[in-house]
């Protein structure tokens, strides 16, 4: 991942577009891949507060949706979301509270 050429919008773009999407991965592995992010998170903050950014959005607009078919895709987001709880615990905690609150 450090030697992709993170310069090329496009290879920025497909890589933030991927890793935003938590549901394609394996569900038990979910915290592998939160952990990836920590350890990428030392070289390219940018990249990785744009994902969280992206997943973070991803709640708030499946808050609002009342459609049963994404149900195993809000599971996974939740789960990536506790995942990364320790992490990220600032911009987590504010996240929680909308949706608790």
């Amino acid at each position: 991942m450090r030697s992709l050429n993170w310069n090329d919008p496009m290879v920025r773009e497909y890589t933030i577009t991927l890793f935003s999407s938590p549901w394609v991965f394996e569900y038990n592995d979910l915290k592998y891949y939160a952990k990836f992010l920590k350890s990428f998170h030392t070289h390219q903050p940018t990249i990785v507060v744009a994902i969280l950014d992206n997943i973070l959005e991803d709640i708030r607009i499946n808050l609002e949706m009342d459609n049963f078919e994404f149900n195993q895709r809000r599971l996974a987001v939740i789960k990536f979301f506790s995942e990364c709880f320790s992490p990220f615990s600032t911009q987590i905690l504010a996240t929680a509270h909308t949706i608790f609150f």
